[in-house]
């Protein structure tokens, strides 16, 4: 009985070692398949205590993630918009694109607590170029900020002055005040400077007339950056009693480097109907068999026109090209709800294997909007994805299509 008693004892144990090691594997298993689920996952997106510290200095793909999250009412205007607006003039293109993000949803209760950065003003402001970034990304709801960036203008420094026209761009008709100081800046030794004058004054267009001899001089002696960039705000003025605007950009159309002819079908775009004598050598440049100038031709003929089917053929058979891909996205973003015949293969590029052009697809199907309905199943198929910039361009997209309009 003993030796049975023992052989039994024995037997339970070596029974509860086997258990023991079958449980042990078990969750081993699971660990690892658990490990294995949570590496295929998208990265959450559920919120954290610490989203605002992250978001101010955590790492890279992180940080993108907690600053598209601080905006769900946690945390105060105070908090928040300052961290945003210094994502907006971060150097990487990542985090910048989630703080511009972040201010386009704060909007224009923003902009006290950017008046309160710029402070005492801009020279004393640390802030200064974060600021400018937010603004840019408000447009006229900063308005207010303006006097700060006309102050600005007059400094003698060319990255201070360059920060203020970079937060203008989008102002809107407040920036005819300064008029007299951005011809002058047309002059400038820096490149950059004339540049960001034009983008300021080709949002003016025919209030900017003013500025219409030192263009003209720009576009005849300037560098090629800079007299391709004039060409385009000249368009945007139009008509002159001084000067054939549409016989210079006309002309322009036989420059030698690709950066003019474009800018100057710009220009001539801008004209609309006005540049119709400009058709056939836009149409010849729209059929250049190298393809460079095609996708801004094809735009520039529906804008003069008004007539998008032939523009639409050629900008879907680029639609295939890996070359002219993104090019062509973004020209089907700006022509808006005239893109929606392409709808179809807009959606092709959901797929694609470059979150680049999955993203700017999912833009161009919601700057087409309502027409463009057929493409919401495969856009929510994204809303998992790992990209928290994708993940929004496609929310910002489905938004806009379901968009009822009353």
């Amino acid at each position: 009985m003993k030796k049975a008693g023992h052989s039994m004892v024995s037997l339970m144990a070596a029974i509860l070692v086997v258990v023991a090691a079958i449980l042990t594997t078990l969750q081993l298993t699971v660990g690892i398949d658990q490990l294995f689920a949570s590496a295929q996952e998208p990265v959450s997106t559920v919120p954290r205590a610490d989203d605002l510290s992250v978001a101010t200095e955590g790492p890279g793909k992180q940080r993108v993630e907690a600053l598209l999250r601080i905006t769900d009412g946690r945390f105060s205007r105070e908090e928040v918009v300052p961290v945003l607006a210094r994502a907006t003039s971060n150097g990487n293109e990542l985090i910048r694109a989630a703080g511009e993000v972040g201010i386009q949803r704060i909007g224009k209760s923003a902009v006290p607590v950017l008046v309160t950065m710029v402070g005492g003003g801009y020279l004393e402001s640390k802030d200064f170029a974060s600021v400018c970034g937010a603004a840019r990304v408000l447009g006229a709801d900063a308005v207010e900020l303006f006097p700060e960036f006309q102050k600005a203008l007059e400094s003698e420094e060319a990255p201070t002055q360059k920060m203020a026209l970079f937060a203008m761009q989008n102002l809107g008709d407040e920036n005819a005040k300064a008029m007299d100081r951005m011809i002058e800046l047309l002059d400038s030794e820096d490149l950059n400077v004339q540049i960001a004058v034009c983008r300021v004054l080709e949002q003016l267009g025919p209030k900017a007339a003013p500025a219409i001899d030192k263009l003209v001089e720009l576009f005849e002696s300037g560098t090629v950056s800079a007299r391709s960039w004039s060409s385009i705000v000249l368009g945007a003025i139009g008509e002159s009693d001084k000067h054939d605007i549409l016989a210079l950009l006309t002309e322009r159309l036989s420059a030698f480097t690709l950066v003019e002819k474009e800018r100057a079908m710009i220009g001539l775009g801008h004209m609309g109907a006005k540049a119709q004598p400009a058709i056939e050598k836009i149409t010849q440049l729209m059929m250049d068999p190298t393809r460079s100038c095609q996708p801004q031709a094809a735009v520039a003929i529906w804008q003069i026109t008004g007539k998008s089917e032939v523009s639409l053929k050629v900008l879907k058979e680029l639609l295939t090209t890996v070359d002219y891909k993104m090019t062509v996205l973004e020209q089907l973003a700006n022509m808006g709800p005239v893109a929606a015949p392409l709808t179809a293969a807009i959606c092709k590029e959901l797929k694609s294997d470059d979150v680049g052009v999955r993203e700017q697809a999912a833009v161009a199907l919601g700057k087409i909007g309502p027409g463009a309905k057929s493409a919401v199943p495969q856009l929510k198929a994204l809303l998992k994805d790992e990209d928290a910039l994708l993940r929004q361009a496609v929310t910002d997209a489905i938004t806009a299509i379901e968009k009822v309009t009353e």
